[in-house]
C-alpha cells in the first residue's frame, strides 16, 4: 500500500512563546471553558509541567509538553487508558513522522485537544487537525508552517 501524503502551509510569524511568560488563563476566545476542561488543565499545569513529553495526571487526561520525538507515539500508546478523551498540550512541534503516528491515535478515538500556550508545526500540521474538538485558551495560538512528504 502507498500512502503520500503532502502539506504546505504558509508560514506564521511568531513572537512572545518564551518560557518565561505565564501561563495563559484558563479561558477560550470567548471566555468560557467547560469544569471539565478547566480541571483538566490545572491538572496538566500542575503535573511537573517542566518535564517534556506525556503525562497522564488523572483518569481521563493526558498532557504533553515540549517538542515531539520519535519515542513520543510509542509512549502515548503506552500511557493512554480507554477512558482517555482529553489531550492538553504545549508543543513547539518536532518530529513529523511520530507526530502522524500521535494523530491517527487521536482521531481514532475522538479526542478533544486543549492548546495551553501554543501547538506549533507537527503539533498543529498533524495533532490539532485530527482532534475530534479543538480548544484554543485564550492568549493560546495554533501555528502552521512548512511542507512534509511522506511516502510508504
Amino acid at each position: 500500500m502507498r500512502l503520500c501524503l503532502s502539506l504546505t502551509f504558509a508560514a506564521i510569524v511568531l513572537a512572545a512563546c518564551g518560557s518565561r511568560h505565564p501561563p495563559a488563563p484558563i479561558v477560550d476566545g470567548a471566555g468560557l471553558v467547560a469544569p471539565a476542561v478547566e480541571a483538566a488543565v490545572k491538572a496538566c499545569r500542575g503535573s511537573n509541567i517542566a518535564m517534556p513529553g506525556w503525562r497522564r495526571p488523572k483518569h481521563g487526561v493526558l498532557c504533553f509538553n515540549g517538542q515531539i520525538f520519535a519515542h513520543h507515539d510509542e509512549d502515548l500508546r503506552r500511557i493512554a487508558a480507554d477512558g482517555d478523551r482529553l489531550v492538553v498540550v504545549t508543543s513547539q512541534g518536532g518530529d513529523n513522522t511520530a507526530a502522524l503516528g500521535v494523530a491517527e491515535h487521536l482521531a481514532d478515538r475522538g479526542y478533544t485537544i486543549v492548546v495551553d500556550r501554543y501547538c506549533l508545526s507537527a503539533c498543529a500540521n498533524f495533532w490539532f487537525l485530527a482532534a475530534r474538538e479543538k480548544i484554543v485558551l485564550r492568549d493560546s495560538i495554533v501555528a502552521w508552517h512548512g511542507t512534509f512528504t511522506r511516502s510508504r
